[in-house]
């Protein structure tokens, strides 16, 4: 592998940036598309007393969580498969859409431009892996050029059953706001394919029900010669998450079966040379856990830039 990890505190940044990890035959690359931001306390109501204060490098200096927004592409000797497809060119202000329940801000538009930046364009892709279809994983479904057209021609699309059938047919407004539109869910419909067990979709990229966060939530396990990393979706939305057992997310929609999926996550990251990436980890999406300590259940290594 051409990147070695350090043990050290991300800064306290905006976002992510664009970052690669090579794994022996197969690179994973975090692809922006631009940037969350959120009130902790609010999202995560049952986190240990004080865990913020103890974690400053994940808040901003409006005293927001930073939550990088973006999809990682997994390249391969033959393949190029994207897992979720960030917000698209979109801008949300958060405090507004939830009449100030919420305050925060939700930014998307990069996701093409980081694709160009490593010599790729839409039709380039192979596949595309679903997480889920909150919004700000399905932005970039309809070219915003030509709404009749997907932005990936040749892509197929994987994604769980629970997962399609819950955003076709959920009527709620206060739940619908935050899945994909029928418009995405109907340009989606032209090319998927639906993955309901653990299955190696392409060599080397295999999907892993994670369910929870949402009902039909997966993580993308990528196998490569050197070494593996476990794209996990939103099983987990902030590193914290992976230092402090127990936290539960505000949004999950099975809070019991995303506790096992975390549970589940763990055990795969703790076997030996696999990586977490995490799409909403701010600064360094990339590293491994390492051992605790007497307030940490983990300790992280990130990859360095």
């Amino acid at each position: 592998m051409s990147s070695t990890p350090v043990k050290e505190q991300s800064p306290r940044v905006w976002s992510a940036a664009l970052t690669s990890l090579e794994l022996g035959g197969l690179t994973v690359t975090f692809l922006p598309d631009g940037v969350h931001h959120v009130e902790a306390p609010t999202h995560y109501p049952d986190a240990p007393e004080g865990v913020w204060d103890r974690h400053p490098e994940v808040i901003d200096d409006d005293g927001l969580l930073v939550m990088s927004v973006g999809a990682f592409l997994i390249r391969t000797r033959e393949h190029n498969v994207l897992v979720d497809l960030g917000f698209g060119p979109n801008k949300v202000d958060v405090t507004a859409l939830t009449n100030g329940q919420f305050r925060g801000d939700l930014i998307g538009g990069a996701l093409l431009e980081s694709l160009s930046t490593v010599g790729l364009e839409p039709a380039d892709v192979h596949g595309i892996v679903f997480s889920h279809l909150h919004l700000d994983h399905v932005g970039w479904v309809i070219d915003p050029e030509r709404p009749d057209e997907p932005t990936f021609p040749n892509a197929r699309y994987f994604m769980a059953t629970a997962e399609l059938d819950y955003w076709s047919t959920e009527t709620d407004p206060a739940e619908r706001v935050k899945g994909a539109t029928d418009e995405q869910i109907a340009m989606m419909r032209r090319s998927v394919e639906l993955v309901d067990s653990q299955t190696e979709i392409f060599p080397g990229v295999v999907v892993v029900p994670t369910p929870g966060h949402t009902w039909g939530h997966v993580s993308v396990l990528a196998n490569g010669t050197d070494g593996k990393a476990l794209v996990i979706g939103d099983a987990f939305h902030c590193p914290v998450e992976l230092q402090h057992d127990g936290m539960s997310f505000v949004f999950d929609q099975d809070s019991a079966k995303a506790h096992e999926s975390r549970a589940k996550i763990n055990e795969i990251l703790q076997e030996e040379n696999v990586y977490f990436a995490g799409g909403h980890f701010p600064d360094r999406v990339f590293g491994k856990l390492t051992a605790g300590d007497d307030s940490h259940v983990h300790g992280l290594e990130y990859l360095e830039h």
